[in-house]
């Protein structure tokens, strides 16, 4: 699809890796979520490229869209992974508000003792190597790892 300005094709750039499985992931799931219209995320190409290099930042900014309607940040240095064997803050994330989202929050402590012993593997497995540290959403989280899979169909 084109977009007003140019072209909605997904860009192959090995500054942005996880691009073109974004968007992938967006056109299986964007209705999964109403904050993807409220960004106006409306099921095209265009809409998605936009929400990803402008919102998410998966991709790279898009030549045919206004640069200055957004500021321009200088990219952050790259830190060192580890893992986080405190679920605290990613309980808070999900938050206590809704009650649709406490079985969310039990499996999260069920199974914390099980990603806490896979994470200390792994990174027995790596010897520790030093490893960019990734950022990742609650929700690429809770999808793939919290939800049961045929919540995720």
């Amino acid at each position: 699809k084109d977009g007003i300005f140019g072209s909605c094709e997904t860009p192959k750039d090995p500054h942005y890796p996880d691009c073109t499985s974004k968007m992938d992931w967006m056109r299986a799931r964007w209705t999964s979520d109403p904050c993807y219209a409220f960004y106006g995320v409306d099921g095209s190409d265009c809409s998605f490229l936009i929400y990803l290099s402008e919102v998410e930042w998966f991709c790279p900014p898009l030549p045919w869209r206004n640069q200055t309607a957004t500021p321009t940040l200088k990219p952050l240095p790259k830190k060192q992974a580890a893992f986080q064997s405190d679920i605290g803050t990613l309980l808070e994330q999900v938050g206590t508000g809704k009650e649709s989202l406490s079985f969310m929050r039990r499996r999260m402590r069920r199974l914390s003792a099980q990603w806490a012993s896979a994470a200390r593997r792994l990174d027995e497995k790596l010897h520790s190597h030093w490893r960019e540290q990734k950022r990742c959403t609650s929700r690429d989280f809770a999808v793939s790892t919290i939800l049961p899979r045929r919540s995720r169909d």
